[in-house]
């Protein structure tokens, strides 16, 4: 009787043994999975960051590519004008090249 009460106090003891183990190695993988998460999360809001940013720039960058080719456009009609009315400087326009660029700009 003394040995099945030596051998069930043992076995109860690696339980809670195994037991506190398991449950520390719970706390650890529960702890790092939140690290894990945060560090995810931070990571996500760079990258939400930056794609705002890249769509920012795609946007800025239509809108030079407008201007450039409204300038290019303005500029081939200045100079087919030019080259009819006698081929002065800035196509026969009487406005000066600061005019001629700040009213391609706001069209």
């Amino acid at each position: 009787l003394c040995e099945a009460r030596r051998k069930l106090t043992s076995t109860e003891l690696r339980y809670k043994t195994a037991e506190a183990i398991q449950n520390s190695q719970s706390r650890d993988l529960k702890s790092a999975v939140d690290k894990e998460r945060e560090t995810l999360r931070e990571r996500q809001e760079k990258l939400d960051a930056l794609q705002a940013e890249h769509n920012t720039l795609l946007t800025e960058c239509g809108e030079l590519r407008a201007r450039v080719s409204s300038l290019q456009h303005f500029q081939s009609s200045t100079e087919t004008r030019g080259s009819e009315e006698g081929g002065s400087d800035h196509g026969g326009s009487t406005m000066s090249p600061d005019q001629e660029t700040d009213e391609t700009i706001s069209v």
